[in-house]
């Protein structure tokens, strides 16, 4: 496999930032970037987990769950399921 170069301009910080994140993760910050051009060829888009940031309501209901706050159960029979979801 042949290999070409490619420059790129990001701010000095995030360039930092990312570096850190990289080697956290055990890859080198040329690894990350070919990973990501690799997703983006397979799908034919910009990968969903960068364009779509989760909603506030979305990230409460995280929190609930994860807290385990609001849960219900466990159920006996689906009957008793049903009556719950029908609540």
């Amino acid at each position: 496999m042949s290999e070409s170069s490619i420059h790129i301009r990001i701010d000095r910080e995030d360039k930092e930032r990312f570096d850190a994140v990289c080697k956290q993760l055990g890859l080198s910050m040329s690894a990350a970037f070919n990973l990501f051009a690799q997703a983006v060829i397979r799908h034919g888009e910009i990968p969903s987990a960068l364009t779509r940031q989760p909603t506030e309501e979305t990230l409460e209901a995280l929190e609930e769950v994860n807290s385990r706050r609001g849960l219900s159960g466990p159920y006996r029979t689906i009957e008793e399921l049903r009556e719950a979801l029908d609540a």
